[in-house]
């Protein structure tokens, strides 16, 4: 049984995107080596290189309807989505690093900010989330490919559906998350037109991945209730405008507000040396009450990639 009949599939616009996708992908990679952003670079490349490979795979498909081009385009495109959204959250989580830096030069008793203390309860969830429901996706279409009898297609089916309402929640999580900080920061920091600018990059590149899960869930949660063939999974151009080009408006936010784009190499380079000679007086220091000294807190002012949201 396949997932979308072959019938049903434009060859051309799953050529047209696989293009696209690698285009960001190359595109992505060299920027992020360029401006030395390299864990949202890698992310970048493994997410949008797996949705390169899945259209790939999806074009394939409609001249072969075999289990191999099957699986090559279900769970690639699947799963690559999902790898471009922990890049855009790794922005975010950089952004709370950044006002918790702020509060340590600028109040001393920072560390009883249980709004900022309590963001680590995210970052930690955001692993386990990702982790589990890339899991139970890729696992549960692996078994939906191979396995045809009903009970392992039906367990299949939930595992699936469960990894994209966990993506989803995570998603709507993040976007409160990024509400809240926005006003919060507001009393924190005096925002420059440049953060501004790459904050509602982020929003929108969360928006985009929030649209594309809610898709998600929808044809999954129908193919649980009614069966494979349904309005959903027949209609490619729920697929293209609901997955594809949602992930691509994400991707294409991300690499026209990037950070080098926006802050500049010679100040991101300038910010990363300052970083590694005031981490070399050591780190080591700190008050009887558990407070960094004011040496300390420089070093930590200068942490890598946060620090360029400066003027």
């Amino acid at each position: 049984m396949s997932y979308i009949p072959a019938t049903g599939i434009s060859e051309g616009g799953s050529i047209a995107f696989a293009v696209l996708y690698g285009i960001i992908c190359i595109s992505h990679t060299l920027i992020g080596i360029y401006y030395r952003r390299f864990k949202v670079a890698i992310l970048m490349f493994i997410g949008t290189a797996f949705s390169c490979i899945g259209y790939a795979g999806r074009a394939w498909y409609v001249t072969d309807a075999g289990i191999s081009p099957y699986v090559m385009q279900s769970v690639c495109i699947a799963l690559g989505p999902s790898v471009v959204f922990g890049a855009i959250k790794e922005l975010f989580i950089h952004y709370i690093t950044f006002l918790k830096l702020e509060k340590i030069d600028g109040e001393s008793n920072w560390y009883h900010d249980k709004r900022l203390k309590n963001f680590k309860l995210y970052e930690v969830f955001n692993v386990v989330a990702n982790i589990i429901s890339a899991a139970f996706i890729g696992s549960g279409l692996g078994t939906f490919s191979n396995d045809q009898t009903t009970s392992a297609m039906d367990n299949s089916i939930n595992l699936v559906l469960a990894g994209f309402i966990i993506q989803l929640a995570l998603c709507i999580i993040s976007i409160f998350l990024w509400s809240y900080f926005r006003v919060y920061s507001s009393n924190v920091i005096q925002l420059t037109k440049k953060m501004k600018i790459y904050l509602y990059a982020i929003l929108f590149s969360f928006t985009c991945i929030a649209i594309r899960l809610s898709y998600r869930v929808a044809e999954w949660g129908k193919i649980n209730r009614v069966g494979i063939i349904n309005n959903l999974t027949s209609n490619e151009n729920y697929l293209l405008l609901l997955d594809g080009m949602t992930t691509l408006f994400a991707c294409v936010a991300i690499l026209i507000f990037h950070p080098g784009f926006v802050f500049g190499k010679s100040e991101l380079i300038r910010i990363d040396r300052e970083f590694e000679t005031c981490n070399q007086k050591g780190t080591n220091n700190t008050e009887g009450n558990g407070e960094p000294k004011k040496d300390y807190k420089r070093v930590l002012h200068y942490v890598p990639i946060v620090r360029f949201f400066y003027k």
